[in-house]
């Protein structure tokens, strides 16, 4: 059993995708019930919630990971990809964090109806704590750490896919070419006990760890305004051809 939290149209092959407003597929992951009814406890090897824990309060991402704990087999894991807290980059802070401008734009042109804008900024230390509250067991993937440095350790895309990540062909396409920056996440495993060797969330350095160290060009720009220009460009041009 290969699960997707919070999907909305994302669909791999072989994962069950849910959602909290899908039709056959609802699932909010705060509800126990709504786990109960469709899983038995220890029966996902591995789970995916790609940029949805920041749409949540901590104390309802708390209670979601606390069933995720419940319902993974010993040994799985889920991989989260949040917003990173610690990301230096002006601009990328102002799309994604609560109340940031990203935010309003977001909820004009991609927000479905009812869904809520960011509520959390998690860095690796916080994520990582919320993990271990409920029972989990945090391995670091790929983050900033408290000065701003990006770390990435090995780690294998195939075993839980995550879109926005480093390079990713969807953050070059996605985001650059508008927004002058990766949507680097932060990216951490929670793993269910079952002896699994850890990469600690402290110390940040590990012997079997591979950091990289990522140059950033200072974009400069507020690229809202780009993206208002752009929309109004292709209004007109609509308008035009009509």
């Amino acid at each position: 059993m290969k699960l997707i939290v919070g999907a909305k149209a994302t669909d791999y092959p072989g994962w069950l995708s849910t959602d909290l407003r899908a039709r056959g597929g609802r699932l909010d992951i705060r509800r126990t019930e709504d786990w109960s009814r469709r899983f038995a406890p220890n029966s996902i090897d591995r789970a995916v919630a790609e940029h949805v824990l920041e749409h949540l309060t901590e104390e309802d991402a708390r209670e979601g990971l606390r069933n995720v704990a419940a319902y993974l087999k010993p040994g799985g894991f889920i991989r989260i990809a949040v917003p990173d807290a610690n990301n230096p980059d002006p601009t990328y802070q102002e799309h994604c964090r609560p109340g940031g401008k990203g935010q309003a734009w977001a909820r004009l042109f991609f927000y479905a109806d009812g869904e809520p804008e960011h509520k959390t900024h998690f860095d690796f230390q916080s994520l990582a704590s919320l993990m271990q509250r409920a029972g989990l067991s945090p391995r670091l993937l790929e983050y900033h750490d408290a000065a701003g440095v990006f770390h990435r350790n090995a780690w294998n895309p195939n075993d839980a896919p995550i879109l926005r990540h480093f390079n990713s062909p969807y953050n070059l396409r996605a985001y650059l070419p508008f927004h002058g920056f990766q949507n680097l996440s932060l990216i951490v495993d929670g793993v269910k006990g079952g002896g699994v060797r850890l990469l600690a969330a402290a110390p940040l350095e590990s012997a079997d760890a591979r950091t990289v160290t990522v140059e950033r060009e200072r974009t400069g720009f507020d690229s809202t305004g780009r993206l208002i220009l752009i929309a109004v460009v292709a209004a007109a041009w609509l308008w035009d051809n009509r």
